[in-house]
Order: C-alpha cells, then structure tokens, then sequence
C-alpha cells in the first residue's frame, strides 16, 4: 500500500483538486466539455417550467403570477424568469462538474471503463399494501439511477443545470434493485 501524505500540508498541490475546497473560487458548478447548442423539446420545456413550482399549485397560478409581478414593476426578477420559464435555445454538456462531483451523461460511459452517470437520491414516498390499501405509509426510500442528459436552461438572467434520468423501479425487486446478502447493490439497467 502507498503511504499518502495529508492534503492539508500541502505536500502534493501539482494534485490537489481545488473544487473540493468550498471556500474556493473553483466549488461552483462547471462545465468540463465545450457543450453544444440545443433546442429543447416541448416537453423538456414543459418538464422545465414544473420542475420550477409543484404540482399542487393550479396551472392558472403561474399566468397569474407572471401578470401580478409586471402590474407590481417586477417585470425582471428571478420568480418571474422562473415563471416565464427558459429560454428554447439550451447547451447539452456530458460531463458537468456539480457540488464537487463530476457527472458524466450516460452516452459518454457507454465508451468509457469508468462510470460517471450512476446518481442516487433520497426521498419520502408514499407507499401501499394494495391498491385497496385505505392507509398508505410514508418511507424514506433510496432511488438509483443514470444520467440520461445534462442540460444548462438559460433564463436570460441567469442559468441553472438540470440532469435529466432513468430511475431504475425500487418498487420492483425482481426487476428493479436489491441489496444482496452482502450488502452490494444489484440494478438492472435494462429495467429503466
């Protein structure tokens, strides 16, 4: 085994990975291609405008939003970028570097031995016994999936990135994901 000197003396700097430091003007999300010019699908757009209110919220709130905003002189502000939504014209990247990890979009791996796609999240779903189940649950489940795209929105003022993924089905043991007696992850990828 090689000895590793600690990061910290800064032994090894030709090495050291400036984003890693939050303090640094490297910690921002970065782009690590030269990306290419898209235009979005209608649903893409559509998925985009969402993703920026929920889905309890009535499909008038937002017009009404967008209009209540100009009437008040806040024609240019973020909530009303976010309400009118991005801009058609986006940048596909695949391989972006986000909260100190680098992500790479599936398309990319496929050429590669190493994998940078796999994402998983954490998030409190409802769950039932059967669908005549009267009393759902909530759990906090574990969801595992691949980069499908990464996009950059532009919103004139201000950009934000979005991944776009295939979730494999936790719901399905069989055909989604378990844990072995091991404890390693078992995905099939072809269950996406």
């Amino acid at each position: 085994m090689e000895y590793m000197p600690n990061s910290n003396s800064g032994s090894h700097k030709h090495t050291h990975e400036p984003f890693l430091d939050e303090d640094d003007e490297l910690a921002d999300e970065s782009p690590l291609d030269n990306g290419k010019d898209v235009q979005l699908t209608q649903i893409q757009y559509q998925q985009a405008r969402k993703g920026s209110t929920t889905n309890d919220i009535p499909q008038s709130f937002i017009p009404w939003l967008c209009e209540e905003l100009e009437k008040a002189g806040e024609a240019n502000t973020t909530l009303w970028r976010l309400a009118n939504g991005p801009q058609f014209t986006t940048t596909r990247y695949t391989k972006y570097r986000m909260n100190g990890f680098v992500f790479s979009s599936n398309s990319k791996d496929d050429c590669l031995v190493t994998q940078d796609s796999g994402v998983s999240m954490r998030a409190i779903t409802t769950f039932k016994a059967s669908g005549k189940d009267k009393n759902p649950k909530e759990a906090m489940k574990t969801y595992y999936g691949v980069i499908r795209d990464i996009i950059e929105l532009n919103y004139i003022d201000f950009k934000q990135t979005v991944s776009y993924c295939d979730w494999v089905r936790v719901e399905n043991k069989t055909n989604g994901c378990k844990v072995d007696p091991y404890w390693n992850l078992e995905m099939n990828l072809l269950k996406l």
